[in-house]
Parts: structure tokens; sequence; C-alpha cells
């Protein structure tokens, strides 16, 4: 059965993250290379708590990775976690 037919929107874009996520380890586990993560407006649909989870993760996957959102991280991933952010105004 597709998950689109039972899950709502946002667990619809919280399964797109994991899998995301888990295709990410899945190729670090089985290559001798690191990959670049590239999730755009993860915050999109999910709430505070899944946002926050899914940042944590991002974070100990220890890879390079590119986030946009337009909810602000900086309260929602720990202060172990290293980033810089660029911040975009009016266009």
């Amino acid at each position: 059965h597709a998950v689109s037919q039972y899950a709502s929107r946002g667990q619809l874009k919280l399964v797109t993250v994991l899998l995301k996520l888990a295709q990410s380890v899945f190729f670090v586990n089985n290559n001798s290379k690191s990959c670049i993560l590239l999730l755009d407006d993860i915050s999109a649909e999910l709430d505070k708590r899944h946002f926050s989870d899914v940042l944590e993760v991002v974070a100990e996957l220890r890879l390079q990775s590119f986030i946009s959102s337009i909810e602000p991280i900086q309260k929602l991933i720990s202060n172990k976690a290293s980033y810089k952010m660029f911040h975009v105004e009016q266009g």
C-alpha cells in the first residue's frame, strides 16, 4: 500500500527525510567516501519535536549538510553540533 494513502503531509515529509538519512548512512557505510546531505525546507509540515529530532540525527551523522528552513534552527539543535548559517532576506 502507498504511504500517501494513509499518512498525513507531516508524516509523509518525515518518512521522506528518514529515507534520505538512511540512504546517506547506507552510502557512507558501503563506500570509502562521504557524501553531502541536502535537505530543503525540512521544517515544512514537521512539528517542532520532529524537526528537532531530524536535526539531531543529521548532526550525529557528521556529514557535510546543507539545510534550508524558514524556521530558525539555533534553538532546536544541540550545542554540540557545529553549524554556520547563511541568512537570506528579501529574495
